[in-house]
């Protein structure tokens, strides 16, 4: 969708993470396409102890990108069991409290076009300079490094925007 893959065995977190329940009960989660290109090469990254709770909706881990810090939010509660990154494609493997998932509050299927349709007008909104009028695209797909191409964007305020921070 819009030259980004969202793989439909997976549930989205409106926060841009997102959460895929394995065979043994655990739950996967990692930074969906768009996140993942807004805060590419990060310069620091921080992850939460194996052993730490998360709770849905609150800070997951925390990643720091052109001197904005980025609070991922969490997709579930649970236990936080493992840790990866980037580079292996997903940062937490999480033991669901109660035993398994609750994907309630979260997307999947037929949801997720329009939804990633409104972030992408979002996101446009969000970069676009207060004196400007703000264009659509032409279906291009994004740039693997968003903040690198924005050198003079408000990333702190994009960021914000984006990955709803308050």
């Amino acid at each position: 969708m819009f030259g980004l893959e969202f793989t439909l065995d997976r549930f989205y977190h409106r926060g841009h993470a997102w959460a895929h329940p394995e065979p043994d009960g655990t739950v996967t989660v990692g930074l969906d396409a768009l996140g993942a290109r807004l805060v590419a090469d990060p310069e620091a990254t921080e992850l939460p102890a194996i052993g730490s709770h998360i709770q849905t909706n609150g800070a997951a881990w925390h990643v720091r990108k052109r001197g904005a810090d980025v609070r991922i939010l969490s997709p579930l509660d649970g236990e936080v069991i493992g840790t990866g990154g980037a580079q292996h494609g997903w940062y937490l493997k999480v033991k669901p409290d109660g035993g398994q998932l609750d994907a309630r509050h979260l997307l999947r299927g037929a949801e997720i076009r329009p939804w990633i349709a409104r972030e992408m007008e979002r996101l446009q909104a969000a970069l676009a300079p207060a004196n400007q009028a703000l264009t659509m695209a032409d279906g291009g797909v994004p740039v693997d490094d968003i903040a690198a191409s924005y050198p003079a964007a408000d990333w702190d305020a994009v960021c914000s925007e984006i990955f709803l921070q308050p």
